[in-house]
């Protein structure tokens, strides 16, 4: 049924209060929990707050759509006001009709904020949660669950420029493209977000965009899935950067890409990890990522680790591939468990796969490198298993680390002592950082795949402030200074010591995001490459004394390495 919400131009809207407050400041909507809901025969199945959490609850009679903000297109708006602004709703139950109907919030020609909002259990055809049709929108801090569309299971948005940040996206639905975002002929940046378990039928468990500019930064995308290309982003024409991103365990059944696939357009992916994807058919190709028909892809200072597929574990390429200072390890495929470059089956030209300074190793059987024909596939300044004809390969162990958190915001594989990547690379294409941030070079020369040696060793520490915590080396003792990341000389040995406040107490200590439990101090007795440590705290029983403030981690936090000039302290 068509009765919605309306939400004037210019007017704000809030969730979140109790009754008894004098201010929107005061009011909190994760407590005072205020819900919008299509539910308009009450019959839905839904939780104790009345949210009909999935759209496979929605039961009998509902709103098509449960709030709409739509504008005059022709109407001057001041540049530096939003006409509407939503904050701490959540809004669920929005049914899908037979023609276009969005299913919870529909925005149409206008500038929309939406914030601290919950989308749960919303069914359309473009935009289960959100629908946005030629509007300029901000999406902070937003939860969409188990919503579902034709197109974009969570959010929808033609010819729309949007800024998504700070959001999660988890178990929605798309019946075509996009499982939890769906880009079509507009510009959008994607910022600080989680997509997990989000679903399509077609292309892009977690992102599809198609036609319009995206770009893709410090996001997570873990356990999505395609039945047909790109397990969590598919990219068609257009312009594509991913910057900074984890791709862990998404998948592409019977299809391509099974992190990302790239179609017609541009796709330049940099300072990212692919590790534990995959494509599940006999006829898959491209476990991290495809690069089909008329596209080109740069791939810049990223790790693939452990992703596989019936052809091209790490990479397929069917047009122009460039691979610049990569790291390869674990892959595997039936054929190429690195590599699979190809002739171009459809453009009808030779394409070509270039790789410089990379690094190309697996354990497994069968070849690491494959090209249907030997130009497809130029390789230089690299280290490949078994070998591969290009000035300046080496066919010699790296000498490779697991994929561990060696600093920065996305695992590495750190390059042991003694690897021959070390220095032997070539500063032609090089980027001036590694995938951690670290500059290249460090010693006498440019390193081999994502991860340059640094001289100096990192400690990348994560509590409330800087004045919690202190070092001791074997000559001197400091207090912190100010920054997030401090260096040492490789080899040291480094003592760091959590300080107390009256009324707090170590209640976890976290080293490369593993717990040792609620210690005073750690020590590294060889500081041999870069390390995390997370200190979290809690109120401490009034007999124990001190400790610091409280403290927690979240999947989303950023690690910054900054360089060692930068540094008050540089030991």
């Amino acid at each position: 049924m068509d009765r919605s919400f309306v939400l004037p131009p210019r007017v704000a809207l809030y969730g979140g209060f109790s009754g008894f407050e004098n201010s929107v400041e005061q009011r909190n909507p994760e407590i005072n929990v205020t819900v919008l809901t299509g539910d308009l025969g009450l019959d839905d199945t839904v939780n104790s707050k009345g949210v009909t959490e999935k759209f496979e609850n929605i039961k009998g009679e509902n709103s098509l759509t449960v709030l709409k903000c739509t504008g005059d297109p022709a109407a001057a708006v001041p540049p530096e006001r939003y006409q509407a602004l939503i904050d701490g709703l959540v809004i669920t139950a929005g049914k899908r009709g037979s023609d276009y109907s969005p299913g919870g919030l529909e925005i149409e020609n206008t500038e929309v904020i939406v914030s601290r909002c919950s989308f749960f259990g919303n069914a359309g055809n473009y935009g289960g949660g959100i629908s946005s049709e030629s509007a300029t929108i901000r999406i902070n801090e937003c939860t969409f669950y188990g919503n579902t569309a034709f197109y974009g299971g969570g959010i929808s948005c033609s010819n729309t420029t949007s800024r998504i940040a700070g959001c999660s996206f988890t178990s929605n639905y798309s019946s075509t493209d996009g499982g939890a975002i769906n880009n079509g002929m507009g510009e959008m940046i994607v910022d600080d977000c989680y997509f997990g378990s989000n679903t399509c039928a077609l292309g892009g468990g977690g992102i599809s965009n198609t036609g319009g500019k995206i770009s893709v930064k410090k996001c997570f995308f873990s356990g999505n899935q395609s039945e047909g290309p790109g397990g969590a982003i598919f990219h068609d024409t257009n312009r594509a950067v991913i910057e900074s991103c984890t791709f862990f365990g998404n998948s592409a059944s019977f299809n391509n890409g099974g992190g990302i696939i790239n179609c017609y357009g541009d796709l330049f992916v940099k300072n990212s990890v692919f590790y534990g994807n995959q494509t599940k058919g006999s006829w898959g190709r491209g476990g991290g990522i495809a690069n089909w028909n008329l596209g080109y892809t740069l791939a810049e200072n990223c790790t693939f680790y452990g992703n596989s597929s019936d052809s091209g574990g790490g990479v397929a390429n069917w047009n122009t591939f460039s691979l610049r200072n990569c790291t390869f390890y674990k892959n595997s495929a039936e054929t190429g468990n690195d590599v699979f470059a190809v002739r171009g089956e459809i453009s009808g030209t030779e394409d070509r796969t270039e790789a410089v300074n990379c690094i190309f190793w697996n354990g497994g059987s069968g070849n690491t490198v494959y090209a249907e024909l030997p130009a497809a596939l130029d390789i230089t300044h690299s280290i490949v298993r078994g070998g591969w004809p290009g000035v300046g390969n080496l066919d010699s162990d790296p000498l490779l680390g697991s994929l561990a958190w060696n600093g920065g915001s996305t695992m590495t594989c750190a390059l042991l002592p003694d690897s021959p990547a070390i220095d032997s690379g070539t500063s032609a294409g090089a980027p001036e950082t590694d995938q951690r941030g670290i500059d290249r070079p460090q010693k006498s020369g440019f390193d081999r795949g994502a991860y340059e040696v640094s001289v100096r060793k990192y400690l990348v520490m994560k509590t409330p402030s800087h004045e919690m915590f202190s070092f001791s080396t074997s000559v001197e003792e400091f207090e912190s200074g100010e920054g997030t990341a401090w260096s040492f000389p490789e080899g040291m040995p480094v003592t760091v010591t959590f300080l107390h406040e009256t009324g707090k107490a170590v209640k976890d200590v976290l080293v490369d995001r593993q717990s040792i439990g609620a210690v005073r101090s750690y020590t590294f007795p060889n500081l041999d490459r870069d390390h995390e440590i997370e200190v979290v705290f809690m109120d401490a029983p009034a007999s124990s004394g001190g400790g610091c403030s409280a403290s927690g981690t979240g999947i989303f936090a950023f690690l910054l390495i900054l360089p060692a000039a930068l540094f008050r302290r540089r030991r």
